[in-house]
């Protein structure tokens, strides 16, 4: 567990406009900062669509949290959720400690993979000429 990891911390750090929403490109920015650097702008886009649940095209931090946050650990969520909140000075170049800042951009970079694997799998499926949409989730229902 990171102990010095908190959310709203994490948030800040990735809005770095300050503006409540995270942004592709917000997602890209702080990957690059991280030298995480094989993905493009759409490989971000990937992951922030399925993570925006009301579909406004950024992340609230309500979605962040459901995002960053094992929905599976309850006891995780609340520890992390309790934790006494601080604001990195972004202005001045200021990270997280630097395990967060490490473990943050891995868990972006698997999920981002994660996605890519997924539309990779989409296209060959829709690329199979047994393939209909309406007879898959008609299969599903049975």
């Amino acid at each position: 567990m990171l102990y010095d990891f908190e959310p709203y911390a994490a948030f800040c750090r990735i809005d770095k406009d300050g503006d409540g929403q995270l942004y592709t490109k917000d997602f890209y920015s702080f990957l690059r900062e991280n030298d995480i650097n094989q993905f493009q702008l759409k490989d971000c886009q990937l992951m922030m669509q399925f993570y925006d649940l009301d579909q406004g095209g950024c992340l609230s931090y309500n979605e962040f949290m459901k995002f960053i946050l094992p929905c599976d650990d309850s006891d995780i969520r609340a520890d992390a959720c309790q934790r006494k909140t601080y604001k990195t000075d972004i202005v001045n170049g200021k990270k997280l400690h630097p395990s967060v800042e490490k473990t943050m951009a891995e868990y972006f970079e698997r999920e981002i993979n994660c996605h890519i694997k997924i539309e990779m799998l989409k296209r060959v499926i829709q690329a199979c000429s047994d393939w209909n949409a309406k007879a898959a989730f008609n299969l599903i229902d049975s």
